[in-house]
This record gives structure tokens, C-alpha cells and sequence, in this order.
């Protein structure tokens, strides 16, 4: 398996911000290299296409979906591994909402995620 760092650098787009993103299609087998390396998500946003390039999701999907954007905080007695386990959890559910969803819509879609790294 690629390491987390080798899978970012080949799954990443820029969006119409210059922020880099990542293909829906590419998200779960970064998220088996975090469970791995033990990375924690702290959280995503939503991404699509449109005619300027790649926007926020809700922009063009509507209002509605500004909600499947997501975040997680650790807790305070809560370790690193705990932590790093629950978050890809978190992401994984939201992730998995956003798929169903993207594919109704028949989106193109990309996530921009945040990683705290960790050691487990």
C-alpha cells in the first residue's frame, strides 16, 4: 500500500481558491493509509465543478447541502489513537453521505480535508 503521503500527492487537484482538493473517488483509500499511519481528520469541505472551476458544493448544489461539511475536535481526556480512530469514523460516515449524494446528483465532487498528524 502507498503511504499517506505518496497517495496525497497523486490524488490532489487545485480548486478555483488554490486550495488543494481530492477526488471522492480517491478519499477512502486515503483514509486506510490514515487508520494506518494514524492520522486524525479534523475535518471537510465539499467541493464541484462548475464553469469556474472547482467551488464550494452547496454554491451550485443549493443551500441545503452546506450542512455535509464536517468537523471533529478532540476531546480532552481523549488520546491521540482515540482520537485519530474516531475521527476517520466521523469521516468516513460523513464521506459516505457525500458519495450517495454526489452520485444522485451526478457530481463531479472533491473534498478538501484537514489532517492533524499524530503519533500512535
Amino acid at each position: 500500500m502507498k503511504t499517506f503521503s505518496e497517495l496525497l500527492k497523486k490524488s490532489t487537484k487545485t480548486n478555483a481558491a488554490g486550495q488543494k482538493v481530492i477526488e471522492l473517488n480517491k478519499v477512502f483509500e486515503i483514509l486506510e493509509s490514515c487508520k494506518i499511519e494514524g492520522i486524525a481528520l479534523l475535518g471537510g469541505d465539499v467541493y464541484t465543478e462548475s464553469e469556474k472551476g472547482i467551488v464550494m458544493a452547496h454554491t451550485i448544489w443549493g443551500n441545503k447541502y452546506h450542512s455535509l461539511n464536517w468537523y471533529a475536535n478532540q476531546e480532552p481526556n481523549e488520546t491521540d489513537r482515540e482520537f485519530s480512530h474516531r475521527s476517520i469514523r466521523i469521516a468516513e460516515k460523513a464521506i459516505t453521505e457525500i458519495e450517495h449524494i454526489s452520485s444522485k446528483l451526478k457530481m463531479n465532487t472533491y473534498l478538501e480535508l484537514v489532517f492533524k498528524t499524530t503519533s500512535i
